[in-house]
């Protein structure tokens, strides 16, 4: 005669009830574990602007920024820009300035304006373009406010640009210690003029103009910013910075990041607590429904505090500058 099997499944010795509701899904162990999770999320991103002294964690922030650029411009069926490191020098010469001085404008205090930093670097131009950006803390935040302005827009979709160099500065500002975001663009010039006239205007709908001296007949008169200006043969192109995929996502986007992450593990969390209550909301299934909104009222909270008090949002100068040759 066989015995008949018990229908209840052998559980370890030493290995209780209490034991399996510590490690199931939404139980003890696994909602503190999630919770760790998602506090450690905000702290990483909350941290990341203050690496952007760094100069590595500044490379990946100028990559993310051209990136960014470039696929406005490829939305818009657009070439994309080639990065130039005279023209990256002339913003950070510029960058530099503004966080040293403590100013944000086009126009420094002394009357230095944006293409005094193109002669500085003897970049000599045809068409070229200035756009900033200051409490810079998102990649993608600055973009946005970039493309929402009509300036700025034209500025980054002009067609007419083949260049781009983006450079950022950490500094004092209206009392707060804040990035400076420098975003510059130019069309080499083949032969540059010496320049009779030049105006940056405060109408941000009047475009910054520079008047060349008249050429000799069959010349094309073109942009320079200075009469001392000399086309030279371009530098090396810009290595590539070392970080890249997710964690160069992080590092220039950390606000955006963290929002993204948060829906991932929000969608976790919302299929575990599926997954334990099988659908059916049953007395014993509250527990896992009570973790689970305890979760993402935490991550909301968390973000909330992120995107209102440790990422501000950027502010961008009221006009852009732009300049071309008056043939």
């Amino acid at each position: 005669m066989t015995r008949k099997r018990s229908a209840k499944k052998s559980r370890p010795k030493g290995f209780g009830k209490k034991d399996i509701r510590r490690f199931e899904l939404l139980g003890g162990s696994a909602t503190v574990a999630a919770g760790a999770l998602v506090v450690v999320m905000f702290l990483m991103a909350s941290a990341m602007p203050y690496t952007f002294t760094m100069q590595q964690s500044a490379a990946v922030v100028v990559a993310s920024l051209v990136k960014l650029a470039n696929g406005d411009r490829a939305d818009e069926g657009l070439s994309a820009l080639t990065v130039s490191p005279r023209l990256t020098a002339v913003a950070q010469a510029k960058a530099d300035d503004m966080a040293a001085r403590g100013y944000f404008a086009h126009t420094s205090p002394d009357g230095k304006d944006p293409w005094y930093w193109f002669a500085q670097e003897k970049y000599a131009f045809q068409y070229a373009g200035e756009n900033l950006a200051v409490d810079f803390s998102d990649s993608i935040d600055v973009e946005k406010a970039w493309m929402n302005s009509p300036m700025h827009r034209k500025n980054i979709l002009d067609p007419h640009y083949t260049e781009i160099g983006i450079a950022t500065a950490v500094g004092e500002y209206e009392g707060h210690r804040t990035v400076f975001v420098v975003q510059v663009f130019g069309m080499p010039a083949s032969k540059p003029q010496p320049v009779v006239a030049e105006t940056v205007p405060n109408d941000p709908e009047v475009l910054a103009v520079a008047e060349t001296a008249p050429a000799a007949e069959g010349e094309t008169q073109v942009l320079g910013a200075d009469t001392k200006v000399v086309v030279e043969e371009s530098a090396p192109a810009a290595e590539t910075p070392v970080i890249a995929g997710p964690l160069e996502q992080v590092i220039s986007s950390p606000k955006n990041s963290l929002r993204t992450s948060y829906y991932v593990l929000g969608a976790l969390i919302l299929l575990a607590l599926a997954y334990a209550t099988r659908f059916e909301m049953k007395k014993h299934h509250i527990r896992h429904a009570t973790a689970a909104g305890g979760l993402i009222l935490l991550m909301g909270l968390l973000f909330l505090l992120a995107n209102f008090v440790v990422f501000t949002p950027p502010t961008i100068s009221e006009t852009a500058a732009a300049a071309q040759a008056r043939i």
